[in-house]
C-alpha cells in the first residue's frame, strides 16, 4: 500500500528515533464521514508526556498532536512542541529532539524520563515530600512548593 511504502522510505532515511508510526486516524469534524490520517515520529511518541504506549497500542496521540501543533518550540521556534517544563510557572516547551540537544535531557534515563524540567528549573535540588493524600515537589533550599503543571 502507499502508506506502507511511505513509512518504509521515511524510516530508512531517518532511523529509529525518527521512525514513523501510524497511521493514526482522525474523523472529520463535520458529518461527511471523511477521515484524516497522520503519522508521528517514534521518538516524539515515546518522549511526549501525554502519549502512552502499552502492548503496542498508543494512547492520547490525537489529543497530543492537536495540542502541540499550536505550541512553538523554545529552541527552533517551529510548531509541534510536545515536551514542556513541568514547573507550574514555566512556559518552556520543546520538540523532544530539541529538549535533548539544547537542554541536555535524556529521555532514556530512568531518573529523567518523561517528567521534563528545563535547565532553569532542573538546577534546584528537588525532593519529594509525601503527606497522607497529598504529594508536593518542593525545593530543599527554598522550601517553596514547585507544583507540577498540567499539559497545556
Amino acid at each position: 500500500s502507499d502508506d506502507a511504502h511511505l513509512m518504509s522510505s521515511m524510516n530508512a532515511i531517518y532511523g529509529a528515533r525518527h521512525k514513523l508510526i501510524g497511521p493514526f486516524v482522525v474523523a472529520a469534524a463535520d458529518d461527511s464521514g471523511s477521515e484524516r490520517k497522520f503519522y508521528i515520529h517514534y521518538g516524539c511518541g515515546v518522549c511526549s508526556p501525554d502519549i502512552h504506549t502499552q502492548d503496542n497500542e498508543w494512547y492520547n496521540v490525537v489529543s497530543c498532536v492537536q495540542r502541540s501543533k499550536r505550541i512553538k518550540c523554545c529552541h527552533c521556534r517551529r510548531h509541534g512542541a510536545s515536551v514542556h517544563c513541568h514547573n507550574q510557572h514555566c512556559l518552556a516547551s520543546y520538540h523532544p529532539e530539541c529538549a535533548h540537544s539544547t537542554q541536555g535531557w535524556d529521555f532514556d534515563r530512568f531518573d529523567e524520563g518523561q517528567l521534563f524540567f528545563c535547565r532553569q528549573h532542573r538546577n534546584d535540588m528537588l525532593t519529594l515530600y509525601l503527606k497522607p493524600h497529598q504529594t508536593k515537589v518542593v525545593s530543599v533550599e527554598q522550601h517553596k512548593q514547585n507544583t507540577l503543571r498540567s499539559p497545556r
